[in-house]
């Protein structure tokens, strides 16, 4: 959370903070693509998260950037709710695992969190021109993704074409 290195004052919208969400690194969601690369399955269409793996809720978050930061965050409950928002979402992967059973994921909420705190203080130093304390920027993330294959022929060849 960006709010607790610049010390502003956060709105959590909805379900007093107790809303769950999964969350995954880049690094596992590209490694799930490419092992779909390296063996597609047409037609096939899987959900892509943190899963049970690696998810929290809007209050957890807090405490675990506010364990990270060294600091408070200063954050007001409102009653109104995004709208379409879910006060649970994980995404179950299973169907992708047992595809992929060679994918796994290599980062959890943790090493997510860990990295995520280091670039901001980064990104927040050459902003700012600085000295920050270590803090965090939590994006939640939710894939889900169609893989189609195409069978083209070309001069009497099969080829299989990928599009997403």
């Amino acid at each position: 959370m960006r709010c607790v290195v610049t010390s502003r004052p956060y709105t959590i919208f909805g379900y007093k903070g107790k809303q769950v969400r999964d969350n995954i690194h880049s690094h596992d969601l590209v490694q799930s693509f490419w092992h779909f690369h390296q063996n597609p399955r047409c037609g096939e269409v899987y959900n892509m998260g943190g899963s049970r793996h690696s998810n929290c809720s809007v209050l957890e978050t807090i405490q675990i950037t506010e364990k990270f930061a060294g600091r408070k965050l200063k954050f007001t409950l409102s009653d109104d709710n995004r709208i379409g928002d879910h006060i649970w979402w994980i995404y179950d992967v299973r169907k992708f695992q047992k595809h992929y059973p060679n994918w796994n994921y290599q980062f959890d909420l943790k090493k997510i969190i860990s990295q995520i705190v280091d670039a901001t203080i980064e990104r927040e130093k050459v902003k700012f021109g600085i000295t920050l304390k270590k803090s965090v920027f939590v994006s939640f993330s939710r894939f889900h993704f169609h893989f189609f294959c195409l069978t083209s022929h070309f001069n009497g060849a099969s080829q299989k074409k990928l599009i997403h």
